[in-house]
């Protein structure tokens, strides 16, 4: 069983780390598709080279690692919850503010110059984390638990009343009621 325990986590934690670089890949490439639909009749047409694909590659590196280092790979984010919300956005903002501040103190021309393509990524990047995270990947993992048959079983001790009282509170907070 404990065995089984460790895959099931190790899985939900790629899970979630797949869907953050599809969500960072596609926003990365909608940001410079959008500007270039934007500006299009002015002659603006802006399209990403190898050198992005390479940014693209490092950035979503980062972001993994500080990710990982704000809790987003534990057991609060295999399910939706406020608090994974809560700290998805602040990590999320975190790191824009500071991806923003690296490339605008070392000058990276890559990216930085177009400002509406940060806000669009920055917009899109946060967007489509949420869906990645909170209605595509949780549906994963529930599905991934049910499938290994993982439970957990409680002990309550007290009056049949409390007992049940708080078998319906952990039952309604597993279900998302809470």
């Amino acid at each position: 069983m404990r065995l089984l325990r460790f895959n099931f986590y190790l899985a939900s934690k790629v899970v979630l780390a797949l869907f953050d670089i599809v969500a960072l890949s596609l926003a990365y490439w909608l940001s410079f598709t959008l500007r270039s639909w934007r500006f299009q009749h002015y002659g603006m047409v802006y399209a990403p080279t190898i050198v992005h694909f390479y940014f693209l590659c490092g950035l979503t590196i980062l972001i993994l690692l500080y990710f990982r280092n704000q809790y987003l790979y534990r057991d609060v984010a295999f399910r939706p919850s406020t608090r994974h919300l809560m700290l998805l956005t602040r990590s999320w903002l975190i790191f824009a503010s500071l991806f923003i501040s690296i490339s605008f103190f070392f000058k990276v021309r890559l990216f930085i110059d177009h400002r509406f393509t940060v806000l669009i990524l920055v917009i899109l990047g946060w967007l489509l984390l949420y869906i990645g995270r909170f209605l595509i990947a949780t549906r994963i993992i529930r599905w991934m638990m049910q499938r290994a048959h993982i439970t957990n079983r409680i002990l309550v001790i007290g009056s049949a009343w409390a007992a049940r009282h708080v078998a319906q509170h952990i039952t309604d907070y597993r279900d998302g009621d809470s």
